[in-house]
């Protein structure tokens, strides 16, 4: 039996949050999808996506939480790919960094 060290310093909690994900550089190619979170915690999101264009160390632009609601504070986030994990039926399961808050939050 293997047994594997948690390196999480915070727990991550299931909810189904929404996010809005893109790329940090678009020359690197379109990505932008509004997606519900797996689990969450203040440093990380983790979510479900059919998108393959996801990769580890890929800095993305994550807003979380997202709202179209008009006045909603939308807090963005420059994150890191840490984990991509391929699925079944062409789903992968994307793990994710929250290094900082961008200076300009959107409303």
């Amino acid at each position: 039996m293997t047994h594997t060290h948690e390196r999480r310093r915070r727990s991550r909690h299931k909810t189904n949050i929404p996010i809005y994900v893109r790329h940090s550089s678009p020359q690197d190619g379109s990505l932008e999808e509004a997606l519900l979170t797996v689990n969450a915690c203040n440093e990380g999101v983790y979510f479900f996506t059919t998108e393959s264009l996801y990769q580890k160390g890929m800095r993305l632009f994550v807003t979380f939480p997202y709202s179209t609601t008009p006045g909603a504070i939308n807090r963005d986030y420059i994150a890191v790919v840490k984990r991509v994990d391929p699925l079944e039926n062409r789903y992968y399961g994307i793990a994710v960094k929250l290094l900082g808050t961008l200076a300009l939050d959107r409303m």
